[in-house]
C-alpha cells in the first residue's frame, strides 16, 4: 500500500471517530508527494512518563494515574468500535495526553471492523 493510500486510510478513520478520548484530526493536505496531517497538539505521550527498563529504582506511575489511562481507552476503544474502526496500534507511544485527558491517537494501522476481523 502506498504511503498515500496508507494517510489516507488513517484521515477517514479518525474523521470517522468523535470522542474526547481521541485525538482530533484538523485537516490534511498533500506536498512535494508527501502527505501532512494537522491534528490536535499534545502534551505527550504515556511511554515518556514510563520508568526505563534500565532504571529499576525510578518512580513509578501512580495507580490512580495508570486507572484513568486504562478508563479513557477505553472509552477511546468503545468510540472506535461504534464508529466501525479497528486501531490496532494501541501501545504507550500512541496515548498522548491533553490536560490531564488521556488520548487515542496515529491511526496509521487502523482498518474497518470487517477488514480487522
Amino acid at each position: 500500500m502506498s504511503s498515500l493510500s496508507t494517510s489516507l486510510k488513517e484521515v477517514r478513520a479518525m474523521v470517522a471517530v468523535q470522542s474526547p478520548h481521541v485525538v482530533r484530526y484538523y485537516n490534511s493536505w498533500t506536498h512535494d508527494d508527501k502527505v501532512y496531517l494537522q491534528m490536535e497538539l499534545c502534551d505527550g505521550s504515556v511511554d515518556a512518563m514510563l520508568p526505563s527498563p534500565s532504571s529499576p529504582g525510578a518512580a513509578r506511575v501512580p495507580e490512580r494515574t495508570v486507572c484513568r489511562v486504562l478508563r479513557d481507552m477505553l472509552r477511546a476503544l468503545q468510540a472506535c468500535h461504534d464508529a466501525g474502526v479497528a486501531h490496532l496500534d494501541v501501545k504507550p507511544h500512541n496515548i498522548m495526553h491533553v490536560g490531564g485527558v488521556f488520548k487515542l491517537g496515529d491511526f496509521g494501522r487502523a482498518a474497518t471492523l470487517a477488514e480487522a476481523c
